[in-house]
């Protein structure tokens, strides 16, 4: 809870008895904080009040988080705390959307990819000044990129709300 940055996300799991025959659906929630420390958090719900009380110690300034919207509404509780939102759940709605829109799906894909190419050249003994200013050079264009890129596709006329492009770049935007 001393990291700078921790990563949380929750997963179902059935456990305990509810009544006979039927087992309780409770939540494991990880936290994974950037100074290597995990804690493995069991929930019976994964509502606000439970991640207030699991995030209650968080002394750093960066939570990482999914859409759930009792991680965004603990950032704006905790004024000191920014939601950065993760690029694997922008990524799966691009690929939900691949049947339908085969190359804008496909362009998406290795433009969310490019973060991580450049990310990966960044020498973890680096000091953190310098890894920023680093994603900063080399990531931020690309970021900058696929969200002018995803407003552009946003005005298609032939794209259509149901299409599964449509809700992926609505997804993506959402989060910007």
């Amino acid at each position: 809870m001393r990291s700078h940055t921790l990563a949380i996300d929750e997963t179902f799991i059935k456990a305990g008895n509810k009544k006979k025959g039927k087992l309780h659906q409770g939540y494991f929630i990880p936290v994974y904080g950037d100074l290597d420390e995990i804690l493995f958090n069991y929930s019976a719900s994964k509502s606000q009040q439970s991640i207030n009380a699991i995030l209650a110690d968080f002394t750093g300034s960066v939570l990482l988080t999914d859409g759930n919207s009792a991680y965004a509404q603990y950032c704006k509780k905790i004024d000191k705390v920014i939601r950065a939102l993760c690029w694997s759940h922008t990524r799966r709605y691009f690929e939900r959307a691949f049947e339908a829109e085969r190359e804008a799906a496909r362009t998406a894909q290795e433009q969310i990819a490019q973060p991580y190419h450049q990310d990966g050249q960044i020498n973890a003994k680096w000091p953190a000044s310098k890894q920023l200013a680093f994603r900063a050079q080399h990531c931020q264009p690309i970021v900058n990129g696929f969200f002018s890129w995803c407003h552009n596709q946003r005005q298609r006329v032939d794209l259509v709300p149901s299409n599964p492009l449509a809700k992926a770049l609505r997804y993506a935007v959402d989060r910007e």
